[in-house]
This record gives C-alpha cells, sequence and structure tokens, in this order.
C-alpha cells in the first residue's frame, strides 16, 4: 500500500541517518591512514639517503625518526578507529 511505502521509505531514511556518522567516522579514519602512510613512504624514502647518517646529519636523522614514529603511531590510530567504526557499522546495519 501506498502507507506501507512511505513508512518503509521513513524507516530507511532514517536508518541512513542513523548510520552516517559511523560512515563519517570511517571515512575519516580512511584519510588519516592514506595520510600517515603517504608521509611514512616519504619518511623511508628519507631514511635510504645515506648522507643523512653521517654524523653532521644527526639533528636531520633525530627528526626524521622523530618523525616517523610520530606517523606509526597516528596510523595505528587511524586503523584502530578504522576497525572500531567498522564494527559499530556492521552492527548498527545488521542488528540481532
Amino acid at each position: 500500500s501506498r502507507e506501507a511505502s512511505r513508512d518503509r521509505k521513513r524507516d530507511e531514511a532514517a536508518r541512513r541517518a542513523r548510520l552516517a556518522p559511523l560512515r563519517a567516522a570511517i571515512a575519516a579514519a580512511e584519510r588519516d591512514m592514506e595520510r600517515a602512510g603517504t608521509a611514512l613512504a616519504r619518511l623511508e624514502t628519507a631514511l635510504a639517503d645515506p648522507a643523512l647518517y653521517l654524523p653532521a646529519a644527526r639533528p636531520d636523522l633525530e627528526r626524521v625518526l622523530a618523525e616517523q614514529r610520530e606517523q606509526r603511531a597516528t596510523l595505528g590510530r587511524a586503523e584502530e578507529a578504522w576497525l572500531a567504526a567498522s564494527a559499530d557499522l556492521e552492527g548498527a546495519a545488521n542488528p540481532a
């Protein structure tokens, strides 16, 4: 019936609205993972430069290593956020 169709559409709209924040959290975590991955690749390239290991470049080496640690931590946090939001989305999308 027309009313049943309208109710179904309203329910679907409410469901989409309820899931939207989880989808946004997943997208944000994916962007954070991409940025951290790109930064880590850049840092790996920098660490491959033998000149970085010369005594005069010690401060640069320490800076690159510190940034690498920071980006690895950022990547880990983003992965955890992605996993949590994905599990929440799956649970909300498929209630028991």
